[in-house]
């Protein structure tokens, strides 16, 4: 199958109780060999087959989620060994997973998924549990550069837009409802314990919230709301936690990072059916710190001090210069930001800004 070799085993056996086959589910066994996978199926089928009605044990393991790339037309990580147990249940116009048991690496994943068609609208659900999820196992963050050529190849052969609109239609396409809490996770920023997310979607109106227990304050927060508008969308999204480690951030922008922690406070709303239109209207507030462990402030002392006083005795007693923290709260009004205060911090300069980021104009006019 699409040059890989594929090996299958189809077992039925004699109904319980024995008598009329047609009156009974007929047991069978499936085993199936793709692309360095292993899928065990043992379960009972209705008869007849064409009704489509499945139970189910399902047993899948891989020594890596990227041996399916060629299959899935997609670049896919090296995660390592995989396996996923649980009971399928396949019927009518639903399918559920129950018992599920995914382990990827280290990492583990047990719960509860279901897809189902309500009044002919697709309708996916997820109640899932981790008790230790890390992002190197599930997320390639260093792509090879044949990697990101395939991307774009499979881009440009499924024709996708640079810019999609982004219609009612398109939105109100399905529902969902997913609820995850991970007890603890591992990233090269460092680690977060407790975080609970919860996504609802139905109707084209899309609630996504995120929070993590704070036992000196009150809970980190982060809430997103987006309702159809015609036409396009109107949305919002308000967050609020400070000193979070890097976490997720630092494995996809900074993954050298030596780690750190960043706090937020924000009040964002925006409407409209194009990028350009949500820069255009994005108003409210937005206020940023960073507090990176270990991150070499030269740069600034040499803009600060200038070379040749950096090169003086003065300069070189203590210990090397490091950034303490960078600090930028921002009034954001039809895409403009403009800071109050902006600011960024060292052991031996201190950098003030102001100025206007213009978002609908792609421009930047600062003064440091």
């Amino acid at each position: 199958m699409d040059e890989e070799p594929l090996t299958l085993r189809l077992v039925f056996r004699e109904p319980a109780g024995g008598g009329e086959v047609r009156s009974h589910p007929l047991p069978f066994a499936l085993t199936l060999g793709l692309a360095a996978t292993e899928i065990d199926m043992d379960g009972e089928v209705q008869l007849p087959i064409s009704r489509g009605e499945f139970e189910m044990n399902l047993d899948m393991r891989g020594t890596s989620i990227a041996t399916l790339a060629a299959l899935m037309e997609a670049d896919l990580p090296d995660t390592g060994p995989y396996q996923l147990q649980g009971h399928l249940t396949i019927g009518g116009d639903r399918i559920t997973l129950e018992d599920l048991d995914l382990v990827l690496g280290e990492s583990d994943l047990q719960g509860e998924v279901g897809y189902r068609r309500l009044a002919g609208r697709p309708t996916f659900t997820a109640d899932l549990t981790s008790q230790l999820l890390r992002t190197q196992d599930i997320l390639d963050i260093t792509p090879s550069a044949e990697s990101a050529a395939d991307n774009a190849e499979v881009e440009e052969r499924l024709e996708v837009p640079s810019s999609p609109g982004l219609t009612l239609e398109r939105f109100n396409g399905f529902d969902a409802a997913i609820d995850l809490t991970a007890h603890r996770i591992i990233t090269a920023g460092g680690e977060i314990d407790d975080l609970v997310i919860d996504v609802d979607l139905e109707r084209g109106s899309l609630d996504v919230e995120m929070r993590r227990p704070q036992p000196d304050s009150r809970d980190a927060e982060l809430t997103a709301r987006i309702r159809p508008s015609d036409p396009g969308i109107e949305a919002a999204v308000k967050a609020s936690w400070d000193r979070q480690p890097y976490g997720l951030l630092a494995d996809l922008l900074i993954p050298d990072s030596a780690g750190g922690a960043w706090g937020v406070d924000l009040d964002l709303t925006t409407r409209g059916e194009s990028l350009d239109e949500w820069l255009g209207t994005l108003s409210g507030h937005l206020y940023f710190a960073d507090y990176p462990a270990d991150l070499d402030a030269t740069i600034f002392d040499l803009w600060g001090g200038g070379l040749v006083n950096s090169l003086l005795p003065v300069f070189q007693l203590g210990a090397e210069s490091r950034v303490n923290c960078s600090v930028a709260r921002f009034r954001v009004e039809n895409g403009v930001l403009t800071p109050d205060p902006l600011i960024i911090d060292s052991t031996r300069t201190r950098v003030t800004g102001k100025g206007s980021i213009d978002l609908p104009g792609n421009s930047i006019e600062l003064k440091l």
